[in-house]
């Protein structure tokens, strides 16, 4: 795991833990990052470790992309349903929140580039925000996940109508009392990591 596991408050990878990779894939250990973040939040952190080399996987999104490091391969992809979107776009307006989502060249795309919510998860994955006047008419393209982002007793009312309404094929849990990520029912860290050990 990534944020508050393997990097430090800073979203660093303290000297200790990398020698501490090191030593484990010397040994023949095969690493494997696992986070919520986008890919593209993932991978500088692979290079640092020198995967694309060493071996090793990428579990994005959640589990929602698996990702070979020495190819750059992707092994499993599962996207959000694209009926849900409406939803999640309009449940984060009708509740003073903000949904946000990954555009195809790497940055963060939302209605809001000001929200200090939005600005965190920017600067977590090290990107730009495009900000855009209507995210669900923007979105005309698979994503892996959402995320809504703002004050957790406003994310509570939103987390409860989508699971209420589409709990069969969503999920949404909070990974900081501020992010609710929004993820196809299927996908999770431990389920990627069982498909992963399977293959």
């Amino acid at each position: 795991d990534l944020d508050g596991t393997l990097t430090n408050k800073d979203k660093k990878v303290s000297k200790e833990n990398k020698i501490a990779i090191e030593k484990a894939i010397e040994k023949g250990v095969q690493v494997i990052l696992a986070s919520g973040r986008p890919l593209f939040g993932i991978e500088p952190i692979a290079k640092e470790l020198e995967l694309e080399k060493k071996g090793g996987y990428i579990l994005a999104f959640n589990g929602g992309n698996i990702v070979e490091c020495q190819t750059g391969k992707l092994l499993y992809a599962t996207m959000m349903p694209e009926n849900c979107v409406r939803d999640i776009c309009r449940l984060a307006r009708e509740n003073g929140v903000h949904a946000l989502t990954y555009s195809k060249d790497d940055r963060i795309v939302a209605e809001s580039d000001t929200d200090q919510y939005v600005i965190l998860e920017a600067v977590c994955n090290d990107t730009a925000i495009l900000k855009v006047d209507d995210l669900e008419k923007y979105v005309d393209y698979s994503v892996a996940k959402f995320l809504v982002v703002g004050p957790h007793e406003k994310l509570l009312i939103v987390q409860d109508a989508l699971l209420k309404k589409y709990g069969e094929i969503l999920n949404a849990f909070f990974s900081e009392d501020y992010f609710l990520e929004v993820v196809p029912a299927e996908v999770a860290k431990d389920a990627a990591l069982e498909r992963l050990l399977n293959r």
